[in-house]
């Protein structure tokens, strides 16, 4: 299918930096009635993980690293708990880096802003690189980042990482199947490794192998002279090794 919209224009800078704004602006309002309610405390369990894990663990483990020390265990919960080794701390994830700046509490509101507003901007991206209008591009980006699985997901960063980064992974991957070329598999290859830094395993298993499949899917059904089935696999082939060698820091 032939693309409906011109490529200089696909991305125009002003209506990609107004979007931007718009989510930007749009997230702490979000986060402040969906994540503030006014409920009784026998009402709020469903963030009992926050308070009982997340916000104790993130608080000790970045306070070491700001500290200079680099923790690899936690003598404070339970009887002692692996640290570095828990894929939900995220000590190598570039958005947890919002954590190195106290106090934890603030940073982790901050740290909800910008995934909230990294999420609906991914989506604008993708939903461009798809030939969507800026308008269907926005409302999309708005029903990603603003619904209730969203609202969910700020508690645990982990989760809001994995979110985040995957619109832009989706994105990279898709305008590597157009276009192919190195730029493109690199990004994909660094998006990708965020992606599995979040620690959200659970949704990378699910979202890894869609990628694959749309990929190669791409390299079958391009025209000779276009994208083909040998640049699919070739970059597929790059691309994951960079986010594995990259990862494997983490596991």
């Amino acid at each position: 299918m032939e693309a409906t919209v011109p490529e200089t224009t696909r991305y125009g800078a002003a209506a990609l930096v107004l979007l931007a704004v718009v989510f930007v602006c749009a997230a702490p309002f979000y986060w402040r009635n969906a994540e503030l309610p006014e409920v009784r405390a026998s009402e709020s369990y469903e963030n009992s993980d926050l308070y009982e894990f997340v916000l104790p663990a993130t608080h000790f483990a970045y306070g070491r690293v700001r500290s200079g020390q680099f923790p690899l265990w936690n003598a404070r919960q339970m009887c002692g708990l692996p640290l570095l080794a828990d894929n939900r701390i995220g000590l190598f994830q570039p958005l947890n880096a919002v954590f190195l700046v106290p106090p934890t509490e603030r940073a982790m509101a901050l740290h909800s802003f910008m995934c909230l507003a990294l999420m609906g901007f991914g989506f604008v991206l993708y939903a461009r690189s798809l030939d969507l209008a800026y308008g269907a591009a926005l409302i999309g980006g708005i029903v990603y980042a603003f619904a209730g699985a969203s609202a969910a997901a700020m508690s645990r960063p982990y989760l809001a990482t994995a979110l985040a980064w995957m619109p832009f992974l989706f994105w990279t991957c898709r305008e590597f199947t157009r276009f192919g070329g190195r730029g493109w598999m690199l990004g994909a290859g660094l998006t990708g490794a965020a992606f599995i830094f979040s620690g959200a395993y659970a949704i990378v298993v699910m979202v890894l192998p869609i990628l694959l499949v749309y990929t190669i899917l791409h390299g079958f059904t391009k025209r000779r002279d276009e994208f083909r089935l040998r640049a699919a696999l070739g970059g597929l082939a790059i691309g994951g090794a960079i986010a594995v060698c990259l990862t494997a820091i983490q596991w």
